[in-house]
């Protein structure tokens, strides 16, 4: 094999890494803002978890109240 031929190997090889080389940096790239939508999704979930936990708070007041108001009726 001849030098140029090496050359020419070396060249090509490069140039399919570079090629690569993008090609992972463009899927990271997605793959990141999948993440990033990913984790607003969790945030809003967890918003919504919280008040929901804070209804059924209220609501069990509400009928911790209404079970004392019936317990203390006369028949």
């Amino acid at each position: 094999m001849t030098i140029d031929e090496r050359l020419e190997r070396l060249t090509e090889r490069h140039e399919a890494l570079t090629q690569s080389v993008e090609m992972h940096e463009k899927r990271f790239e997605e793959i990141g803002e999948k993440i990033r939508t990913l984790a607003v999704i969790a945030e809003q979930n967890q918003v919504r978890a919280g008040e929901t936990q804070a209804g059924m708070t209220q609501m069990q007041a509400a009928m911790t109240r209404m079970m004392d108001s019936i317990g203390s009726l006369e028949i």
